[in-house]
């Protein structure tokens, strides 16, 4: 029987970690610490396949707000004319 290590999830946090720096560094190596905050805070808001709760809803029973959700976004419907509403509904 294969026995699992306690520290199994660690490990593939820190790889998920490592691989998201990798992307946001890219080629300029030095600015990995200035992204650590924004790969973190991207990987707490990941919903789980397993539990279907983010790392942020399991520990505070809430999803942080982002910079989208503080953006005001228009509203397209009250731009469009009744021509391109008819259209976009059918």
């Amino acid at each position: 029987m294969k026995r699992v290590s306690c520290a199994m999830p660690v490990v593939l946090v820190n790889q998920t970690l490592s691989q998201l720096l990798r992307f946001l560094v890219g080629k300029n190596l030095k600015t990995w610490e200035q992204c650590l905050p924004h790969a973190e805070f991207a990987y707490n808001r990941v919903v789980n396949s397993t539990t279907s709760y983010s790392p942020f809803e399991v520990v505070f029973r809430s999803s942080p707000l982002s910079p989208l959700n503080l953006l005001h976004l228009p509203n397209t419907f009250a731009m469009m004319n009744k021509d391109e509403l008819s259209k976009a509904t059918s």
